[in-house]
């Protein structure tokens, strides 16, 4: 079997998506199904228009012109017709990629299956007018028919799976399935004896966007910090009285980047300000890029998640 992704944008750049596609593909791979990555070469800099990455062949065809986030390039849809696969998989709405994945397919009468990636309602929660005009506009001309008319559509979420529902999409073709991790390389069952049980240690991975509300945490450790919750811990049992309260430190592991094409830069900066004028610097770390196997350790050291 010979299955085809495409996405707007993929390694180096590394977003959500992105890692998505290649890991799905690895495994197919792994499990003798040829999944071959189409791609741009958006934002990817100085990179070959063909390679192997580990076992997954990827294929990077040129950008001609881009009008906001719709990245056009033709070459791609050319590759895509001379192919012959038994499955398109395209990779978020509102792409170049996904509308010619899902002509292409049609014409060949294959299946089609789109992944969201949170790409079909969420801009309406960050999106201002009038640039939301554009997001309707399109979907005015479209008829939505890459996303209402695709074989299946995979959201990773139950707010995903509401979105696609409100949107029009057949419950009969959603599928709901959650992002995965290769639980091989996540394995914590062994003890970590350098953890610091002083500390409560909070945990965010992810690009840094107006729409993942980071400055509410860092506002609730400033009130922490400044023992405002003294009241709630005259309630506290006696016998918790002599306890020492932990500290608590929030890592952020992530660039900035936009959500969307008229979202505002400075949102980190913003965070940085926020924590040196409030005297935070010893809860508030910030990196802005760490291998898988560097991430794996601030896993393992987290006693909670932050998941925006």
């Amino acid at each position: 079997m010979k299955l085809i992704r495409t996405i707007e944008s993929f390694y180096p750049k590394i977003t959500g998506p992105s890692n998505q596609a290649f890991k799905i593909s690895s495994d197919l791979e792994k499990r003798g199904i040829s999944c071959s990555i189409y791609t741009t070469n958006f934002d990817a800099g100085k990179v070959p228009e063909t390679e192997k990455i580990e076992n997954v062949d990827v294929k990077r065809f040129p950008v001609k012109y881009r009008f906001l986030k719709y990245i056009y390039s033709p070459s791609m849809k050319k590759a895509l017709i001379k192919e012959e696969a038994d499955i398109i998989h395209a990779h978020c709405y509102r792409s170049y990629q996904s509308d010619i994945s899902y002509k292409i397919a049609k014409k060949k009468e294959k299946p089609f299956v789109l992944s969201t990636h949170g790409t079909l309602l969420s801009y309406k929660h960050f999106v201002s007018f009038p640039w939301k005009l554009a997001y309707d506009i399109y979907d005015l001309i479209t008829f939505p028919k890459t996303a209402k008319k695709a074989d299946a559509v995979i959201v990773n979420s139950l707010q995903e799976y509401n979105e696609a529902l409100k949107f029009g999409i057949s419950k009969d073709n959603l599928h709901l399935i959650p992002v995965g991790i290769d639980i091989d390389k996540f394995n914590f069952n062994k003890k970590i004896e350098d953890k610091n049980k002083k500390e409560i240690n909070l945990l965010f991975v992810g690009g840094v966007t107006r729409n993942r509300p980071l400055m509410p945490i860092l506002k609730a450790i400033k009130l922490i910090n400044e023992n405002r919750f003294k009241k709630i811990k005259d309630n506290i049992s006696k016998e918790n009285k002599n306890k020492k309260d932990k500290k608590v430190k929030l890592t952020i592991i992530g660039s900035e980047y936009r959500s969307s094409f008229s979202g505002r830069l400075g949102y980190i900066d913003e965070l940085k300000s926020f924590v040196e004028n409030n005297n935070l610097r010893d809860n508030v770390e910030f990196h802005s890029h760490k291998t898988q196997k560097e991430l794996i350790e601030f896993y393992k050291k987290a006693d909670v998640f932050v998941y925006l």
